[in-house]
């Protein structure tokens, strides 16, 4: 395991390696949208000395409808940067976090997600099964599972979670490997950011969230 000073170095070099990786295309079953290059995700500046680091796993990064063509376009042209070599992952960072607010239908709703669970976007890490974007947000399981063994299972192990929520129905299927990964970390099972269960759930859901972190702070606290 890596020190603390040099898990941001670790997981730049593990992004910019997913950036070269197209097996999951070579099969010809899949195709790629605008952006073409696996996206890495988000890391708040505030996640290292979160207490409990909290990393939010999702499906995959979405192709992109022809609303945010102008986004994709610029997004692209980051991630052909960083991949190259010409800029760090700080560059995709900043990109993603300018446009968080544009996320979502309607835009806002991925940033409000986060803040009825009680959780600030800068302090936490997100991560996807699925580092790239398909046509049709197309994902078979074997796709799942190559890019969860090549990267993401590592990316998890070099963020050392507390509280991993898995966010999103076929993302659960991912819960022993995820507990395998991160073994001290709080698995919680819940709710992808555009779901279409109402009001109601999400705020039952997120009242267990709370609960859980409340808890882990408690248990921190005590010394457990």
């Amino acid at each position: 395991m890596t020190k603390d000073s040099e898990q941001p170095l670790a997981i730049e070099a593990l992004c910019r390696e997913a950036t070269t990786c197209r097996v999951c295309f070579d099969h010809g079953t899949i195709t790629a949208p605008t952006i073409d290059i696996a996206q890495p995700r988000w890391i708040g500046n505030g996640y290292w000395t979160s207490s409990p680091r909290v990393c939010v796993v999702m499906l995959n990064p979405g192709a992109g409808g022809d609303h945010n063509a102008d986004a994709n376009r610029q997004m692209h042209a980051v991630l052909q940067r960083f991949r190259s070599g010409e800029t760090g992952l700080d560059a995709v960072f900043r990109f993603q976090r300018d446009d968080f607010a544009n996320w979502g239908n309607p835009p806002g709703r991925f940033l409000n997600f986060f803040r009825t669970f009680g959780l600030d976007i800068d302090g936490i890490a997100l991560a996807n099964i699925a580092w790239c974007a398909t046509t049709g947000n197309r994902y078979p399981r074997w796709m799942l599972d190559k890019c969860m063994q090549r990267f993401t299972g590592r990316l998890i192990e070099q963020l050392r979670p507390d509280v991993v929520m898995l966010s999103g129905s076929r993302v659960h299927a991912y819960d022993v490997d995820v507990g395998r990964l991160a073994p001290n970390a709080c698995v919680f099972p819940t709710l992808h950011y555009a779901h279409r269960q109402g009001h109601e759930v999400e705020a039952r859901e997120a009242r267990k969230f709370r609960e859980l972190l409340a808890a882990w702070r408690a248990k921190k606290i005590q010394g457990g």
